[in-house]
């Protein structure tokens, strides 16, 4: 922060991610943190929370991902590159 501030936040799912749907995975967990100074290290803070900020510390608020859909089906791996050429450039369909 560039100058003092009073800082009130309140956020869910910080213990567990989102549930994901239909067999899908749950999402990252977000993360509230504050650096009080430069060189101090990180200190966690809960989801809900309210608290006076310095000049000069880091307020962290990272978003938590959003759970899955569905099963997860393996990628097939590209089919390798005969004789070493470049693939062919897609053309933009022309306008009519």
């Amino acid at each position: 922060m560039r100058q003092a501030v009073a800082e009130s936040v309140e956020q869910e799912r910080r213990t567990r991610g989102p549930y994901g749907l239909a067999g899908g995975e749950r999402g990252t967990p977000g993360v509230n943190a504050v650096r009080p100074a430069a060189g101090a290290p990180q200190q966690a803070l809960p989801g809900k929370f309210q608290i006076d900020l310095a000049s000069g510390a880091v307020l962290t608020v990272a978003s938590p991902g959003g759970g899955g859909f569905g099963r997860a089906v393996p990628r097939r791996s590209p089919k390798p590159n005969p004789a070493g050429r470049k693939p062919a450039k897609r053309r933009a369909p022309r306008a009519r």
